[in-house]
């Protein structure tokens, strides 16, 4: 398969391992952390605004990268 032919170099294969470990570990951190809100609030709205803010700097940072690319195109 021509998509897994990349991993078959080890430095590559280290890296996309520990990148997809990494993310794995953010969103279970994510979530842990809303499930903790809402067992100490009661509140689904506080868990959910929880949700939404750990979002937040990944969606700008996302955004200001994909500017920044976009420019270096032209």
């Amino acid at each position: 398969m021509n998509v897994l032919r990349s991993l078959r170099h080890r430095p590559f294969a280290w890296l996309w391992t520990g990148q997809t470990i990494s993310r794995l570990g953010d969103n279970l951190y994510r979530i842990a952390l809303a499930w903790w809100v809402l067992e100490k609030t009661g509140s689904a709205v506080a868990m959910g605004t929880v949700l939404v803010f750990s979002q937040i700097p990944m969606l700008l940072f996302l955004l200001g990268l994909s500017h920044s690319a976009i420019r270096n195109l032209d």
